[in-house]
């Protein structure tokens, strides 16, 4: 899997970055995104299915193509967290999950749209078995 990922200003408010590492956090389930032009620019994300029983993603024909993916194991879909204190406070922004292409390292956000929705500040410390909203 890459550990270099090319968003191509594709993330919301930081379209002037691109290049972003991906690192486990140790001891957690959570992930870091850095940004590798700034360094003081970085996420906390989650693999949403691991925190959401009933979270969906269709990917568009236009995501799959500019990403270049092949099978669906080669996406990866992460979250960003918004850490708040206390902790209990801190949300989630299930309506614009990011897509990583774990082999040859393009990314971007993807704004989902249609009949699903999600909310981009779900109370991270929810009832999982609810939608996300």
């Amino acid at each position: 899997m890459q550990s270099n990922f090319s968003f191509r200003g594709s993330i919301l408010g930081f379209e002037r970055l691109d290049m972003f590492s991906f690192n486990l956090i140790p001891d957690t389930a959570f992930y870091q995104l850095q940004s590798l032009e700034e360094k003081d620019i970085q996420f906390v994300v989650i693999n949403p299915f691991d925190w959401m029983t009933k979270y969906e993603v269709e990917l568009t024909e236009q995501v799959i193509t500019e990403l270049e993916l092949q099978e669906p194991n080669d996406a990866l879909v992460l979250n960003i967290v918004t850490l708040r204190t206390p902790f209990s406070n801190s949300t989630v922004n299930y309506s614009a999950p990011l897509i990583l292409n774990v082999v040859n390292g393009r990314a971007l956000q993807h704004v989902i749209q249609g009949k699903k929705t999600y909310s981009s500040r779900s109370p991270f410390l929810m009832n999982f078995s609810e939608e996300g909203n």
